[in-house]
């Protein structure tokens, strides 16, 4: 048994592997009535030893599958039944709920690299910034101590002109 789900429509698969020619029959039962003569918005592809039953979502949102469907497998007057794991609807949602832990870690990863992109461009540019300064500074420094020496070497009273 296998469930496929796409958008709104869901399909159970049933099928038997024998070795040979298949000589069962296989169907889907809908709350142990034939799901092809009662239910017209269910639709059924059936072929040797396998049955698919096709249906929109909408038509049993409040019910499990397997409480609803079963697969009859008849090998003359041997029938037996079974039910679709619960685990096809489960499933599912399981994969809905990974999909968004999902979404939800790749999300927290990239805001973590962004933030840590910003704060190490911030601290380069500060680093960069900083370094000019200090070079402005040691240059500035620079002339002071050149104008300073100009000044001592200047240091004559000045001449009383009358």
């Amino acid at each position: 048994m296998t469930e496929h789900q796409s958008n709104d429509e869901v399909t159970l698969s049933c099928s038997v592997k024998t070795y040979g020619r298949c000589g069962l029959s296989v169907k889907w039962l809908l709350q142990g009535r034939d799901v092809d003569k009662d239910h017209r918005e269910i639709n059924t592809s059936q072929s040797s030893c396998s049955d698919s039953v096709t249906f929109n979502t909408s038509l049993f949102s409040n019910t499990t599958r397997s409480e609803l469907f079963t697969c009859e497998v008849r090998d003359g007057a041997n029938v037996q039944t079974f039910s679709p794991q619960s685990s096809g609807h489960d499933q599912t949602e399981q994969e809905d709920k990974n999909k968004g832990r999902l979404r939800l870690i790749i999300v927290s990863v990239g805001l973590a690299a962004l933030i840590i992109t910003v704060v190490t461009v911030n601290m380069w540019t500060r680093t960069k910034g900083s370094k000019a300064q200090n070079k402005e500074n040691m240059e500035q420094n620079d002339e002071d101590e050149d104008e300073d020496e100009a000044d001592y070497e200047n240091d004559r009273e000045p001449s009383a002109s009358v």
